[in-house]
């Protein structure tokens, strides 16, 4: 079974590859996008294995020991998702036009500008629902 990320990720490395020069004002933006879906579904594909190997009777912390490659990815895509936010960012609103020197190609820009930006929005969100329900777990709950 394929999961939602998995798709997301063979988009975003399809648009990165796609688009791959069609940006000078930073050459980098499509890079990222290339190996942020690649490696995605690469970590994705890793615990998929993980998962077909794991027995009923292993625990859940026993098999987080065996995922070591999947922690390194991890951290790499975190540390990458940074450098592509300084990559983005930086060239907010670059022109669209072909012939201006700070060009870069609409369609591209804008996927990876609202791709980084809707991480902020799903993280921002979720720290809201477990603030509330933080608040009302201290505000209802039984002494």
């Amino acid at each position: 079974k394929i999961r939602n990320f998995d798709v997301m990720g063979i988009l975003i490395y399809f648009l990165g590859a796609k688009y791959k020069n069609q940006c000078p004002v930073e050459e980098m933006i499509p890079i990222y996008l290339i190996v942020a879906g690649a490696v995605g579904v690469f970590r994705n594909l890793i615990s998929l294995g993980q998962r077909a190997k794991q027995t009923d009777n292993q625990d859940e912390e026993e098999q987080k020991k065996k995922r070591p490659v999947e922690s390194i990815l991890d951290c790499f895509l975190f540390v990458w998702f940074i450098c592509g936010n300084v990559w983005i960012y930086k060239h907010y609103q670059p022109s669209y036009d072909v012939g201006d020197s700070g060009y870069c190609n609409k369609t591209l820009y804008l996927f990876a500008f609202w791709i980084t930006t809707s991480t902020y929005i799903l993280v921002g969100v979720l720290c809201c629902c477990v603030c509330c329900v933080g608040i009302c777990a201290a505000a209802f709950g039984n002494d």
